[in-house]
């Protein structure tokens, strides 16, 4: 069997979906609901989803949680628990990658861009801090019972050696029990395993990594269902993480204005002396000072290569990082015409930009208007088709299907 096509759907297919039996008009998606569900079941499609496509669901869907958690549900039936990793580590993995296969160093053959595993947040083991949260939590739990037992630093240290708990602390745990242990846990939004399994105790007594329960977490967390309706019962872990997603589009969107207002500058600064408009050595002299510089100057990428990217030449290793300079300076391109019905740059830009990122890792890319002619042609040179009717989608995966029974 050849590997399955793999589809990245746009954030308002899954509210056009979620909505059929719904309301009526959603009716006429029905039948493209029933062909993605089958494509699915069969495995000659996936249907992984990004965070982005959680950020989108619950920055738009706050007021309409029934909604909300109809498009989280569907995430999870189509995706069967597949999900893109966090942009940042795919770049990361990407530059690796690049510069192991520069000093002929790497065993592997490819970047890491899907994952089931539940590594798809960057550096999430340090940054939820896990044990020292449950530990801190599983001593106060105890000190309710025994008073003489105070947690303050004097009393981890008495319970923890070198992040492990030692011989008083299995004592104490001991007599803690199962139901204790697993109260503690539901403060987070974790996988069933967990609960049965008691991870909990085992990451505690060392049996396991933090890394290891994290991840197991994370997998939990992943799941749309989860973490949508985490989210809306106020658990502060989804919270967090939802601003922590927030953050990241928020930067993101700080950029594009901020580089519009550089490139604006500067054009009407070139109309008043009256010279010559030439786009790309604007875009070139603004590059010096962004993206490209940072990835030269910290990443050691070649000057000439990010040139080279930018200007339309993609790479078999730096996908994503090349798709998002042609992406950004394609976006800027069409965006810098100084006049009073110069487009404004939306709150979505920012969204739709990321999105793109993962253009490069699917076969079928699903996006609207203004975004699907500006990412049509660069898509294709990652041999990837951009579509912008949901409507036509079985029938483009029925025939990538085909191409592919035949080569």
């Amino acid at each position: 069997m050849s590997d399955p096509i793999i589809v990245y759907l746009d954030t308002s297919d899954y509210s056009r979906l979620a909505d059929v039996g719904q309301k009526a008009q959603a009716k006429k998606f029905e039948p493209i609901l029933d062909a993605l569900k089958q494509f699915s079941e069969d495995g000659t499609a996936i249907f992984p989803f990004s965070y982005f496509h959680l950020c989108e669901i619950l920055k738009y869907d706050e007021g309409h949680r029934d909604l909300a958690i109809r498009k989280a549900k569907l995430m999870d039936e189509l995706s069967k628990g597949s999900a893109f990793r966090h942009c940042k580590m795919i770049f990361q993995d990407e530059i690796n990658f690049f510069h192991e296969k520069k000093k002929k160093r790497s065993a592997r053959n490819k970047v890491l861009a899907i994952s089931e595993e539940g590594d798809w947040f960057p550096q999430i083991d340090s940054v939820l801090k896990i044990k020292e949260k449950l530990a801190t939590a599983l001593l106060e739990e105890i000190t309710k019972k025994d008073v003489s037992l105070e947690v303050k630093k004097y009393a981890k240290r008495a319970v923890f050696t070198k992040g492990k708990i030692n011989a008083k602390g299995l004592e104490i745990l001991a007599s803690v029990s199962d139901e204790v242990c697993v109260a503690l846990q539901q403060e987070l939004p974790v996988g069933n395993s967990i609960y049965t399994e008691n991870k909990f105790k085992e990451m505690l007594t060392g049996k396991i990594s933090e890394r290891e329960f994290c991840l197991e977490l994370m997998r939990g967390v992943f799941r749309p269902e989860n973490f949508v309706t985490e989210y809306f019962e106020e658990n502060d872990f989804a919270n967090k993480l939802f601003s922590w997603f927030l953050e990241f589009e928020r930067d993101a969107m700080n950029m594009l204005r901020n580089s519009r207002e550089f490139l604006v500058e500067m054009i009407s600064q070139a109309k008043k002396q009256g010279n010559d408009i030439d786009f790309n050595q604007i875009l070139r002299r603004h590059s010096s000072d962004s993206t490209d510089h940072q990835l030269a100057r910290e990443d050691k990428i070649p000057v000439e290569l990010i040139n080279e990217m930018a200007n339309g030449a993609p790479h078999p290793i730096l996908r994503s990082i090349a798709i998002q300079l042609m992406v950004h300076r394609e976006f800027f391109k069409d965006n810098m015409s100084v006049s009073d019905n110069m487009r404004k740059i939306r709150d979505s830009d920012a969204g739709d930009i990321l999105h793109s990122f993962y253009i490069p890792y699917v076969d079928i890319f699903r996006t609207d208007g203004y975004f699907a002619n500006l990412t049509g042609g660069i898509a294709q040179k990652f041999e990837c088709q951009v579509l912008n009717n949901l409507e036509k989608l079985p029938g483009v995966i029925e025939h990538s299907l085909e191409n592919l029974s035949k080569s």
